[in-house]
């Protein structure tokens, strides 16, 4: 791959440094949510049972149940889904892995599933 004559090749050694200006427009109130399987100073576990980490399971399973419906309208929202990981996550995992999240736009809640 060839990369224009001056520019840095991607790596760990500037990753934190791409992340922010990818999530720059967070800061502009886009209407952005940001949901993360754990905070960065956390490891995300998995397991073979899960065939997943606790994150992406507890995400499909609560969309697959339709447990993550806290209000049961039949649909399943950005704040319902967050609600429901951020607290499966943590007993699954026995309270070593918490989900991050970051919400722009409050007033905004679209629909997930």
């Amino acid at each position: 791959m060839q990369f224009p004559k001056g520019q840095p090749i991607l790596g760990l050694q500037n990753s934190f440094e791409m992340m922010q200006q990818l999530f720059v427009g967070l800061r502009r109130g886009s209407g952005a949510t940001v949901i993360t399987s754990s905070s960065g100073v956390q490891v995300s576990y998995e397991k073979g049972e899960w065939k997943n980490g606790a994150f992406t399971y507890a995400f499909l399973y609560g969309l697959k149940t339709m447990k993550a419906d806290a209000n049961q309208d039949g649909q399943v929202t950005a704040s319902e889904i967050q609600a429901f990981v951020g607290e499966y996550v943590p007993r699954l995992t026995g309270g070593l892995q918490a989900p991050a999240f970051r919400r722009e736009n409050l007033e905004f809640d679209f629909r997930v599933w």
